[in-house]
């Protein structure tokens, strides 16, 4: 019986474990190559842009946050992109709050888009409707 309740605790202690290491990173970043192996970031880093346009969403949540807005486009379209960002913990320390944001603000995003031409980007630094510029929080390194 005591060999038993060891062998169940240890188990229920190894499931608790690796459930908690895949918690937090998906394939998010990654894109599985020809060969079905996931490669590096899909964000093409050397070309930010510069969007202008309306919040339809805000959610300030883990792993990531996401701001959901709409730009037009420039035939005149209303495009609704997605920008991710940091954990919360992070924004927090640089100033962000859960209500920072709210539909129907007007906010500018700068930011690194995703491959191949889908609606998603990686937020450096955003422009809020009162004029504040919130970015990430950087740790400071010596």
């Amino acid at each position: 019986m005591k060999r038993l309740s060891v062998s169940l605790g240890a188990a229920v202690g190894l499931l608790m474990i690796s459930t908690a290491v895949f918690a937090h990173h998906g394939t998010a970043r990654l894109r599985p190559d020809p060969a079905g192996n996931y490669a590096e970031n899909y964000y093409e880093g050397n070309s930010p842009v510069t969007l202008q346009g309306t919040v339809t969403r805000f959610r300030f949540v883990n792993p990531h946050v996401l701001i959901y807005f709409e730009v037009k486009d420039e035939h005149g379209k209303i495009v609704t992109w997605v920008a991710e960002s940091s954990p919360p913990q992070r924004l927090f320390r640089a100033g962000w709050k859960k209500d920072t944001l709210k539909p129907g603000d007007k906010i500018t995003v700068i930011g690194t888009p995703w491959e191949g031409g889908a609606k998603m980007l990686v937020f450096r630094k955003l422009v809020a409707p009162d004029g504040r510029e919130l970015g990430s929080y950087e740790p400071e390194t010596e």
